[in-house]
């Protein structure tokens, strides 16, 4: 059961990234495949000629837009673990507050039965 559990938190939302990453990887290797091995087609190899060129741009775009979305990404999560330091030291700071004995006499208005 231990095991199982650790599995499902290890790979929780993991296939929200292989599916990005993935299919823009995937779409990568088959337009550098495509190009580089469209001449050895036998019948239809001489026609690709023509989208060579446009099929390593497809690859380097596709590149460019998984590049954009890591950058984006990595800044995304800076700016979670910036905001939760600074909740923190919030938090820190009105509990030490409420540490005190005036704020212990005090009657808290949410701790009632009837919230």
């Amino acid at each position: 059961m231990l095991v199982w559990y650790w599995l499902q938190t290890t790979f929780a939302g993991v296939w929200a990234y292989v599916f990005h990453w993935g299919i823009g990887i995937a779409s990568i290797i088959l337009l550098i495949a495509g190009a580089i091995f469209s001449q050895s087609i036998p019948i239809i190899g001489p026609y690709l000629h023509e989208i060579r060129k446009d099929m390593l741009w497809a690859a380097f775009g596709i590149a460019l837009f998984l590049g954009g979305q890591w950058v984006g990404n990595h800044d995304a999560a800076n700016r979670c673990d910036k905001k939760a330091v600074v909740i923190e030291k919030i938090v820190k700071q009105v509990v030490k507050g409420t540490t005190t004995p005036k704020a212990a006499t005090q009657k808290d208005k949410y701790d009632s039965p009837d919230n």
